[in-house]
């Protein structure tokens, strides 16, 4: 069961789920600011403006990785090298399941790249990132390990990914905000008291979510959570996040009654920059899980089952046919 992850796909994933990750949950972050100061709409669009950039910057990352990803998806499917893998892209996004899924994938990140980069006043433009990040993750659920499970685990893992990208997007939202006022104003009470609430469901939410997926991953069974790669990862992944679970527990419990003293302020900040920072590890490891072969599935393919390719990479007989007249055709080429 000692299924390697795939780097390579990891690697690509990580700042693209990233990226997703700071639009979908600073995004929301925004819509619960500018509805909560109706009394100070100049605070609300001031922090929206400091949050553009950085929208604009995470539109960028997720529509330059998309291609990316697809051609080191097909790549995979067709056990060959990037540049080996380009004359199949079409082939593979008319008659895939995960080409179908990528149809629509790439064209979102175009969207989103176009609202990000628009001049929209008011809930238009937040609203808008909102709904289109959630649908790119919603996609990705799509062409996960959750499609051997069925429909109710891709729903799982979707809320499970929104609840981690609300979680760390909000955190990051409300550093970047708060670093545009001073430690002594009141708006930033009143940002950090909606960044607590919705920290808490997000976090409630991935947490169950995550026991839900893990324990699915692992067939059920304990005894698999000592013998994968998958089990490994996931531990270090818990480890990790335990750790980030706990320095949000004390600023919640401890700093935020003492919120109305500058001291408390001052830590609080510095305490969620340092959260995010390692939060971005999380996702890094979750990346890697994503792309490493549960244990479930490992136990599978040992019993002669469909191996660790997933149901994504499920091929029609006349692709099967033209990978193998291309792979001809480049073996002839470029032997003696």
């Amino acid at each position: 069961m000692n299924m390697a992850p795939e780097w390579s796909a990891a690697v690509l994933a990580w700042p693209a789920l990233i990226a997703l990750s700071i639009i979908f949950g600073s995004s929301i972050l925004s819509l619960l600011v500018q509805s909560r100061s109706e009394d100070r709409p100049h605070a609300a669009e001031d922090f929206a403006g400091r949050l553009s950039p950085w929208w604009r910057l995470c539109s960028i990352v997720a529509f330059l990785f998309s291609p990316l990803l697809l051609l080191n998806q097909v790549a995979r499917m067709a056990e060959v090298s990037w540049r080996g893998a380009l004359p199949f892209v079409c082939d593979v996004l008319k008659e895939t399941y995960a080409g179908h899924v990528w149809d629509w994938q790439m064209p979102v990140a175009f969207v989103l790249l176009i609202v990000a980069w628009t001049p929209l006043a008011g809930f238009a433009k937040p609203l808008l990132l909102c709904i289109l990040s959630a649908a790119i993750l919603l996609l990705d659920s799509l062409t996960s390990h959750a499609i051997d499970y069925g429909g109710a685990t891709i729903a799982l893992h979707t809320v499970h990914a929104l609840a981690a990208g609300l979680w760390v997007g909000a955190l990051f939202g409300w550093w970047i905000g708060w670093r545009g006022v001073t430690v002594e104003s009141e708006h930033a009470v009143r940002f950090t008291a909606i960044l607590s609430r919705l920290a808490a469901w997000s976090v409630l939410i991935a947490v169950l979510s995550g026991i839900f997926l893990a324990y699915e991953g692992l067939g059920f069974s304990l005894h698999n959570f000592f013998y994968s790669t998958y089990s490994h990862v996931l531990a270090v992944k818990i480890g990790v996040f335990g750790l980030v679970l706990l320095g949000g527990a004390y600023n919640r419990y401890f700093l935020l009654p003492k919120l109305e003293e500058i001291p408390a302020r001052q830590a609080l900040r510095r305490n969620v920059g340092l959260e995010w920072a390692v939060l971005f590890g999380v996702l890094g490891l979750a990346a890697v899980l994503a792309n490493t072969s549960p244990a479930r599935m490992a136990l599978r393919a040992q019993a002669g089952g469909m191996p660790a390719g997933r149901e994504a990479f499920i091929i029609s007989p006349s692709l099967c046919i033209r990978f193998s007249q291309l792979l001809n055709g480049f073996h002839n080429e470029y032997s003696i």
